[in-house]
């Protein structure tokens, strides 16, 4: 079993495509994210934390999870870059899935280097799909509506057992 917190930025311009007709719309957004995940890690190696010899092993991470997002709708002022307008935040649950090696520092702790992507079950951390309790944001959506966003990200782990060590552990 795996429990984590996150926090992000994602990041995205139009500017950098080779799309010609998003270059033109010149949408840009930064969307903060904090998100908390539980799951089930499989290593495909045997991993015994409490070994004092090194050890590595790949490891797959699946399970749900739950993050907040700001809220936010972009309204064109041609000729200039359009304006990003931010109206709240919003939770939705997240399926996580993570790829990753990870090798035992101590006899309690390990480190990792992953790779997690995330479904979203929402359409609108990119602002493409704003949606309230009113219905004249309706004409300010875009893109693809029909499906949900997903998001990738890279990072560190550091994983702490927790516990008593058995006697035959201690030092």
């Amino acid at each position: 079993m795996r429990a984590g917190i996150n926090a992000s930025i994602l990041r995205a311009s139009d500017l950098r495509t080779r799309d010609l007709n998003r270059f033109r719309r010149q949408y840009q957004f930064e969307n903060f994210i904090k998100e908390g995940i539980v799951g089930v890690e499989v290593n495909y190696v045997d991993f015994d934390l409490l070994n004092v010899r090194r050890q590595f092993t790949p490891y797959l991470f699946f399970g749900l999870g739950y993050f907040e997002h700001q809220l936010f709708y972009f309204i064109d002022n041609a000729p200039n870059i359009p304006q990003k307008n931010n109206y709240g935040k919003k939770g939705s649950f997240v399926l996580p899935i993570n790829v990753g090696v990870k090798s035992n520092i101590t006899k309690r702790m390990s480190l990792g280097i992953e790779l997690g992507v995330r479904y979203t079950l929402t359409d609108n951390i990119d602002g493409s799909n704003p949606i309230n309790e009113f219905s004249e944001l309706d004409e300010l959506k875009f893109g693809n509506l029909g499906n949900n966003d997903w998001y990738i990200f890279t990072g560190i782990t550091i994983s702490f057992t927790f516990g008593k060590l058995p006697c035959y552990c201690l030092d």
